[in-house]
């Protein structure tokens, strides 16, 4: 799905791929500027779905960079809260025989995904009050296979944030940039659920109706793309996690 067009070709592409898998669907596709473009789609029940390109601005786009487009993203809203969700439709990309379900209880556990285009999907029980009040619980994803490179997604229970930390990525020298969403645990429940898409430099990460989209530049030197894996990052102490993760096929 590397797609190269222009805003209109794209649009119409969108519109047309839409109507010819789901025939009595209608899809309005509304534009709000250069990047951005929102959906509403009428199948019985309405969804309200929004497209978007990267930011990547060709000819300047690094190589492997990954998709054009964002993944489309289900918009709900849940009293005066935006809920954004990548659409369920996206598991169509899993590679079947690529499925691994792990138990990772703290850092350092292994690898749980391979390759520089993959879905992972971490699932923690938080139980009951009172929550952690220290430490991370997340994955590093696109990382070298000695650790020194990476990008770090996840929630931050000191400062009550949903994170993604590029202070590790892309080369030797750090960058400080952090990204983050307020996130009030009590909003968490009883589960931290967190799905993250990796395409090249693309990252997708949503939790709790939040989604940070970052753009990285891994290093080819440090590793090529299929030497990059990911690992669980859990430092709270006070959660116990499992993981699926598929590799992607675009």
């Amino acid at each position: 799905m590397h797609i190269k067009c222009t805003w209109g070709t794209c649009i119409e592409h969108i519109h047309t791929h839409m109507h010819a898998h789901s025939p009595h669907m209608h899809a309005r596709l509304r534009t709000h500027n250069q990047n951005d473009v929102t959906g509403q789609v009428q199948s019985g029940s309405t969804r309200r779905l929004v497209f978007a390109f990267t930011g990547w601005k060709e000819p300047t786009m690094p190589e492997g960079c990954g998709r054009a487009l964002v993944i489309p993203r289900d918009l709900t809203l849940l009293g005066s809260d935006l809920m954004v969700a990548p659409i369920p439709e996206v598991a169509v990309l899993r590679v079947p025989a690529s499925h691994l379900v792990a138990r990772a209880a703290a850092s350092g556990s292994g690898a749980i995904a391979a390759g520089s285009q993959v879905e992972v999907q971490l699932l923690c029980r938080i139980g009951a009050a009172p929550w952690p009040t220290t430490g991370k619980t997340g994955i590093r994803t696109l990382s070298t296979a000695d650790g020194t490179q990476y990008t770090e997604i996840g929630y931050d229970w000191a400062t009550q944030h949903f994170y993604v930390d590029h202070s590790h990525c892309c080369s030797a020298t750090p960058r400080a940039l952090l990204q983050t969403a307020p996130l009030p645990v009590a909003n968490l429940g009883s589960s931290l659920n967190m799905t993250v898409y990796v395409d090249g430099g693309l990252i997708e990460s949503f939790l709790k109706g939040k989604v940070i989209t970052p753009l990285v530049a891994p290093d080819p030197l440090a590793a090529l793309p299929e030497a990059r894996v990911t690992t669980v990052l859990e430092t709270s102490g006070g959660v116990t996690c499992s993981v699926e993760s598929w590799q992607l096929a675009y």
